[in-house]
Formats: structure tokens, sequence, C-alpha cells
């Protein structure tokens, strides 16, 4: 099968932004989370399909309609080992092709930096557009 859908799993303020940036772009794109108010974040113009369901229980993952069609994969929940422990799933059981990860804690995305899986570090990133503004800044 083709491989064409991206599944977000995590629909707080960056899981929401992130599917309505890729609905938006023309994407196939399935939201996850297991709080159903946290749908209510997306707004009119995402396209996409939303799934209510705790993405630590692995039979409820298994049984996600057409799991093998996936092209990506962004995990972005609040909790750093369930990012990493869903990424180490999608990456090493289901071999998603894109996986992208938030990972907090810069130690513990040290176990999974090996695997070719794209992490983003919320605190290293602003940090770096900190110090990219004080050198602009001269201050």
């Amino acid at each position: 099968m083709k491989h064409n859908r991206i599944l977000v799993i995590g629909c707080g303020r960056l899981g929401s932004n992130i599917a309505i940036y890729l609905s938006n772009q023309g994407k196939d794109v399935t939201v996850l989370d297991k709080d159903e108010r946290a749908f209510n974040k997306i707004n009119d113009t995402f396209n996409g399909s939303t799934l209510l369901g705790d993405a630590t229980d692995l039979e409820y993952l298994q049984n996600i309609e057409n799991l093998d069609n996936l092209k990506e994969v962004v995990i972005v929940t609040e909790n750093d080992n369930t990012n990493i422990f869903l990424a180490d799933y999608f990456a090493l059981v289901l071999d998603i092709p894109n996986i992208v990860v938030r990972i907090t804690d810069v130690e513990k995305g040290q176990l999974i930096e090996h695997m070719g899986i794209k992490i983003l570090y919320p605190f290293k990133s602003t940090f770096d557009e900190f110090i990219a503004y004080e050198d602009r800044s001269n201050i």
C-alpha cells in the first residue's frame, strides 16, 4: 500500500497547530488524542479526521484503520516517556518512514537520536532563538 497519511498524536496547542498546518497544505491528516476536549483547539479550516483514544494502548493502535498507510507520525504529547515509547513503536514495529517527536528533556532524547527520528527540543529551539536575537541586537 502507498504511504500517504500523517498521524499527529497529541492535540494540544502544538499538535493542533501542526495538524491544521498540514491539512491546509492538502495533506491527509488524522489527529489522535485521549481527551475529546482537546479537539476543540482545531479550527474549521482543518480537513482531516480525529480519533479519540489512548496512543499508549498498543491494542488500540493496532486497530486504527489504514495504519499501514502512514507516511509520517508526529508525536507531540506532553509526556517525554510516552513520546519516546511511541517513537520506538512506530519506528521499530511499524517501520514508519518519517517520525517527528517532541522531547523536552535533551538527555531523554539521546535514547532515540541514533534512530533517524527528527526530534524537536522546545528548550533548545527557544534558547537558539534567544541567542540569535541577542546576536542581532548587540545588547
